[in-house]
């Protein structure tokens, strides 16, 4: 902000949470390597003094005492990089403090999201019938494109994605496998598969985390008589901002690397995979996202991830080999297709019965009984 202005951070706040998810997952890949190299410049005469790793090792080393490894001279390297690293971000941030709290209030910022909005509108306006579901359409890209928040949880988890894919290379590359582009192989299918779960997943945890509860009277006063409309915007937003991205740049980038019938038949299995995905994630779906209330439950923070890891396991990491042994002829793409296709059908058909006769909910879900967490051994 205080080097390129009020707007110009506004655009690149999100890329940088981007950025930094990555960097932190990707630590922990690269994290064997990085100790390889400080075992190897510990066990040298003369530590290369280049790694800043190696001086908190010093640092540590100094605390502990004789029976870890010797540093000699790094740990003050340490403590004048942590020092200089908390007056650096101290100054950042109180000096300019009142020059970029006049910038802020003085700029006229410039929000380009209702194009965006119209364009989508548009181009999904045939297979947005009802008057509801275009207008909660509306309202799901206006209040996504132009709420930081919701932008950033939803650049958390495509990071995570993004480090994800990296690390299903790694493997390969670990198993001794070649990383050849040219022609289909499994972990080049689970690359898209990955990044698609991970968004449609972002996408709903960031529509259950409401931008204005207080705004939401619009759709308490004209509520359609069912849930219909609400399910199928945003199955169709999801879709939009989740699915077809993804299947375009895959096909894109396989038309380069293969042939064109392997291109089109990856990234028609892909949209098949996506659309069956987003069905089966809107179960249970009886809220127009944005508007309802958010209470965190603790059964979620218990079983929730576990889900997550279960499902990422068998959308990415499973369809990827059975992609993998369609793609060798047209039937095969086209049985895959249809299985998927069913799947998706038996999802919307669940989605109905169990929405029937219900209403849009606006309040928080509550928990039927008390539970603990467990997180302490004490007894009272």
């Amino acid at each position: 902000m205080t080097c390129v202005g009020t707007e110009a951070a506004q655009r690149v706040a999100t890329f940088l949470q981007l950025v930094t998810v990555i960097l932190l997952v990707e630590t922990f890949m690269f994290l064997p390597g990085v100790l390889d190299a400080l075992v190897s410049d510990v066990n040298m005469a003369q530590p290369a003094s280049s790694l800043p790793p190696l001086w908190f090792l010093g640092l540590y080393a100094a605390f502990s005492g004789p029976p870890v490894a010797q540093v000699p001279g790094r740990a003050a390297l340490a403590l004048a990089a942590t020092s200089a690293a908390l007056l650096f971000a101290l100054a950042a941030c109180l000096i300019p403090a009142a020059w970029n709290a006049r910038r802020a209030l003085e700029a006229r910022l410039k929000n380009r999201a209702g194009r965006s909005v119209v364009v989508l509108q548009w181009l999904t306006a045939p297979v947005l019938r009802q008057p509801a579901a275009r207008a909660i359409f509306g309202f799901i890209l206006a209040s996504l494109l132009r709420s930081r928040r919701h932008a950033f949880t939803v650049a958390t988890y495509l990071a995570t994605a993004v480090a994800l894919a990296g690390l299903r290379l790694m493997v390969a590359v670990v198993r001794g496998q070649p990383l050849a582009l040219h022609a289909p192989a499994d972990y080049l299918l689970s690359i898209p598969l990955v990044l698609t779960f991970f968004l449609v997943v972002g996408l709903r945890a960031a529509f259950a985390v409401p931008t204005d509860v207080d705004a939401n009277w619009t759709f308490r006063v004209s509520q359609p008589r069912t849930t219909a409309p609400c399910v199928h915007a945003t199955a169709v937003a999801i879709v939009a901002l989740a699915v077809l991205p993804v299947s375009t740049a895959t096909f894109v980038t396989t038309a380069v690397l293969w042939q064109g019938w392997s291109a089109a038949g990856v990234a028609v299995m892909h949209a098949a995979s996506g659309v069956a995905l987003v069905e089966l994630a809107l179960i249970g779906c009886i809220a127009v996202p944005f508007t309802r209330a958010h209470a965190p439950a603790s059964s979620r923070v218990r079983f929730g991830w576990i889900a997550l890891l279960v499902a990422l396991h068998v959308y990415a990491f499973g369809l990827d080999d059975l992609q993998l042994a369609a793609i060798s002829s047209p039937a095969g793409v086209a049985l895959y297709v249809l299985s998927m296709g069913i799947v998706a059908a038996a999802a919307r058909a669940w989605q109905r019965r169990q929405r029937r006769g219900r209403v849009l909910d606006f309040e928080a879900p509550i928990e039927g009984t008390p539970a603990s967490l467990n997180l302490s051994q004490a007894l009272g």
